[in-house]
């Protein structure tokens, strides 16, 4: 969907920049099975919604 290119390019930089996050404190970060303590406050915004099956 072009009209997704804008949020396909904002995705892309966010992911490189938490990359090196995540690879810089892989110690403190330790998402598993049963989990969830850290992602209970996350929510799709529509644009997500829209775009997750293209993703």
């Amino acid at each position: 969907m072009k009209s997704l290119g804008n949020y396909r390019a904002l995705l892309a930089k966010v992911d490189e920049m938490t990359a090196g996050i995540s690879t810089a404190h892989a110690a403190h970060i330790t998402c598993h099975r049963g989990c969830d303590s850290c992602c209970r406050h996350l929510s799709l915004s529509l644009v997500e919604g829209v775009a997750w099956p293209k993703l």
